[in-house]
Parts: C-alpha cells; sequence; structure tokens
C-alpha cells in the first residue's frame, strides 16, 4: 500500500494572518494632535480645540489699555480733530481707558462629537469593508489603517468649516472682516486648528498610558 501525505500550499494565508495580527495590535488616533502651537504661540491648538469643544468662561481682571490716534488741525478755524484709532508708528496723541473687570463667554461649538455622532456608523461601514479586503488578501494593514484615519480626519475638519455652530459674536465678525478672514466661520481664523486636525497610526491602548 502506498503512503499518503499531505501537502500545504500556501496561498497567502500566512500573510494575511500576519496583516490581521497587525490591525489587531494598532489603531488609528484621529483629531488635534500633541505639540502644535496656535499662532501667536499662548497655548497649544488642543487647548484651543478643548475650549471650543465643550466652551468656556473666560474671566478678566481690570486693567489698562492705550489707544493711538491722529491728531489734525484745522489752520483756517483752529479746531482740532482726532481720528478713531491709527496704529502706534502713526499717531501723535494716545489716550489711556481704564477697562473693569468683566467675562468672554465662548459657546459650546463640539466639532468632535457632533462628527462623531454624525459619521460614526459609517466609519464602522468603512472599517468592515477595509477589513474585508485584508482578509481576502486585496490590502495590508498599513493601507487600510491609512485609508481609514484620512477618512476621519476629512470629515472632522469639514465639520470645523461647514458647522453648524453658534454664530460669532458681533464684536468677532467685525474683527474678522477688518483682518479679511471668513467672519461667518466660527471655527475658521487662520486655518491652523483646522490643519492641525491629524491622524497618527499607534499601538493599541498607547493614548491611554501616562
Amino acid at each position: 500500500m502506498g503512503k499518503s501525505y499531505v501537502k500545504d500550499i500556501d496561498r497567502g494565508y500566512k500573510k494575511i494572518k500576519q496583516e490581521l495580527i497587525k490591525l489587531r495590535k494598532q489603531e488609528v488616533a484621529v483629531g488635534l494632535q500633541a505639540g502644535d502651537m496656535t499662532q501667536d504661540g499662548k497655548m497649544t491648538v488642543a487647548q484651543l480645540g478643548a475650549i471650543h469643544e465643550f466652551g468656556a468662561t473666560i474671566n478678566r481682571e481690570a486693567h489698562s489699555i492705550m489707544t493711538y490716534h491722529k491728531m489734525k488741525l484745522n489752520r483756517k478755524t483752529g479746531e482740532t480733530s482726532i481720528s478713531k484709532f491709527v496704529k502706534k508708528k502713526r499717531a501723535n496723541f494716545a489716550m489711556q481707558h481704564n477697562v473693569g473687570p468683566y467675562s468672554i463667554v465662548i459657546p459650546e461649538r463640539p466639532f468632535l462629537k457632533n462628527t462623531f455622532d454624525e459619521k460614526n456608523k459609517e466609519w464602522e461601514r468603512a472599517a468592515i469593508k477595509q477589513v474585508d479586503l485584508v482578509t481576502a488578501g486585496k490590502k495590508d494593514a498599513a493601507t487600510v489603517l491609512d485609508a481609514l484615519g484620512l477618512m476621519i480626519q476629512r470629515d472632522i475638519q469639514k465639520k470645523i468649516v461647514d458647522g453648524p455652530f453658534t454664530p460669532n459674536a458681533p464684536s468677532t465678525i467685525r474683527k474678522k472682516r477688518k483682518k479679511k478672514r471668513g467672519a461667518i466661520t466660527p471655527l475658521i481664523d487662520s486655518g491652523r486648528m483646522r490643519s492641525s486636525v491629524r491622524y497618527i497610526i499607534r499601538g493599541r491602548g498607547e493614548g491611554k498610558k501616562k
């Protein structure tokens, strides 16, 4: 009687298994990453994002401010007129103003939570499809994680631009118009916060480490 044997032919199963293990050990983190600073360098973009996401009340103490003006003399009448405001280097007249204590209330504009609530099911379906492609040997773990990260990143950035959110205060709108920026878009000023929304791929659970 002849000997029988089983020949094991690997048609990609080993590689698929390796890629699935990589998926299990990694995760995609999307949001405002640590280290980015605001344009004026006074806080991190993540801190600014938290203020917008959850709202905040900023209490300002009493203080003095200096405003600069241009005083002009009418040679015919002898009367003087003072311009509203000019830059310090153009001024020939300054005024000191005492400002009492006041509070600035920044309303909640939850761009992260709202995006998650609106897109979570869509992201879940996309993730399942991507894992199926890995199981079929058509994609590797890195490509899948990049695709999911980019998708979520774009959705959050779009929410920052499109809203809807509580409108800017009239004073903020005036300042933005003066700077020739998007006055009707509450979360857009220099665009730094929007561009700071990025995804990273890291080991699963790394975000919980202190």
